[in-house]
């Protein structure tokens, strides 16, 4: 269980929501303040859905502090910089997680960065889900 102050607003859908094809993935994001924001396209998606979509939600990560290095230098911005250069990021490989924004598709060819959201354990996942749509 986790408590927070503060939530982000709906930041975008390129975040929350990945279209391949006719099918929409819910992703399940990184960040403790951003874990419900699937809500605000729920109706849509349910509307598209009814037209004939496609609708997977990705696993939604437990938000357990397993999932965050507690050590990473978020305040530190020289420190938090080497880290990244090295690898190395906020999100541990616990279980996966992603933004919907880390993937970029080109013709038939979706690419995936490693970022503070998005790491390697979701190269199992997409291996055995996303690989079949396409």
């Amino acid at each position: 269980m986790f408590n927070l102050l503060i939530l982000h607003n709906t930041h975008t859908h390129r975040d929350n929501l990945l279209v391949v094809g006719n099918e929409i993935i819910e992703a399940p994001m990184s960040w403790r303040s951003r874990y419900f924001e699937y809500r605000s396209y729920r109706n849509l998606i349910k509307e598209y859905f009814s037209q004939g979509a496609k609708w997977t939600t990705a696993p939604k990560p437990l938000m357990s502090d397993e999932l965050y290095d507690q050590t990473f230098p978020m305040a530190d911005m020289p420190a938090r910089q080497k880290m990244v250069r090295q690898g190395k990021y906020i999100t541990t490989e616990f279980e996966p997680c992603f933004d919907a924004a880390d993937f970029y598709r080109v013709g038939r060819d979706i690419f995936a960065h490693r970022s503070h959201v998005r790491h390697a354990f979701l190269a199992e996942f997409i291996s055995l889900t996303i690989l079949q749509w396409m």
